[in-house]
């Protein structure tokens, strides 16, 4: 099935020129076992009725492999751009969303020639906007780690929102990450009801998904009683149970969170994953606050004799690593 669709997107488009990594511009290929998520296929399948649709969820929730499942059962054409650290300079973004667009689109690129030099916020939005016209038909654009442009120049920040703001109807945008973007456009969007968001709760993986994944991942059979416990543990974070449950043992307690020690795999994926790529100061207050099983901004700043846990509270809750607390969405506590 991977092959045969794989065969019908690429059909009438041209192979990649003059892009080094050509495999940043491809659907990731299926992977052979993994759990299907119908519903939130289901949910992205609402795609031709929306602009935009922001998927956003820590490392480990599986957005990757859920959206190439997707993209390869469309009959749309999807174009897939898996984004990096290198394409926060504008004239590399746009040269891989140009041969992204001309792997289904001849002529696609046409502005590729543009896409050098000094390149203003207008000029960015106009070929974009000109590229996704030239393919005169429905589309979907799949930007994933768009995470990686959070740092990116404000010019194509702002390039980029001018392109969701004014992308012809054909085109519908999937933007997928760790973070949640601040978009200028979203916000009215989603009051038209021309956006929709995919956030990590909506990947938290229910007990039959757990069982099901222990089944056709994990080749292992796991109790219903087990099931939940690990969902409870994890909270449905698929990393988790995928680490976790490469240990489970039928009949066996699963290991305690707080024992994990650092030759521990899942401990190793957390700290590469989420606590390295932050600075200093944002490590500290990881650290001085993870004593807490609840926090505020002002409990914080007495904790630690500082006076901007606000700011922080708030980079983190955008960066997925702190939930509202349900009883009080005036306090916050940490995945556990």
């Amino acid at each position: 099935m991977a092959e045969r669709t794989r065969a019908r997107t690429t059909k009438g488009g041209s192979a990649p020129s003059g892009v080094l990594y050509p495999a940043k511009v491809d659907v990731p290929a299926r992977i052979p076992a993994i759990v299907h998520r119908k519903r939130l296929i289901s949910a992205l399948s609402e795609i031709p009725e929306k602009r935009v649709i922001i998927v956003t969820a820590p490392a480990g929730y599986g957005k990757t492999t859920l959206l190439s499942e997707f993209a390869l059962s469309r009959k749309e054409p999807v174009c897939w751009l898996s984004i990096d650290e290198r394409d926060v300079d504008p004239a590399t973004f746009l040269q891989y969303f140009l041969e992204a667009g001309a792997r289904l689109f001849p002529g696609f690129n046409a502005g590729a020639e543009a896409a050098t030099g000094k390149l203003t916020a207008a000029a960015i939005t106009d070929i974009l906007v000109t590229a996704v016209r030239s393919a005169n038909a429905d589309l979907i654009f799949i930007l994933d780690d768009f995470h990686e442009l959070d740092k990116a120049p404000t010019e194509l920040w702002k390039g980029v929102e001018g392109w969701l703001a004014r992308m012809p109807d054909t085109c519908h945008v999937i933007l997928a990450g760790r973070t949640q973007p601040q978009l200028a456009p979203v916000p009215a969007l989603i009051t038209r009801q021309q956006a929709k968001m995919v956030r990590a709760s909506d990947f938290a993986f229910t007990v039959d998904e757990v069982a099901n994944l222990f089944r056709d991942v994990l080749h292992k059979e796991i109790s219903l009683d087990d099931s939940q416990q690990l969902a409870n543990l994890s909270e449905g974070w698929a990393g988790a149970i995928v680490l976790m449950g490469q240990a489970y043992e039928p009949g066996r307690r699963l290991p305690a969170l707080e024992r994990l020690n650092k030759t521990d795999t899942l401990y190793q994926y957390i700290t590469l994953e989420q606590v390295e790529p932050l600075p200093d100061d944002m490590k500290k207050f990881l650290e001085g606050t993870s004593v807490l099983l609840t926090m505020d901004a002002e409990t914080a700043d007495q904790l630690l004799g500082i006076d901007d846990s606000e700011v922080k509270i708030d980079q983190l809750l955008n960066l997925n690593l702190i939930t509202p607390c349900e009883d009080d969405p005036t306090s916050y506590r940490y995945h556990r």
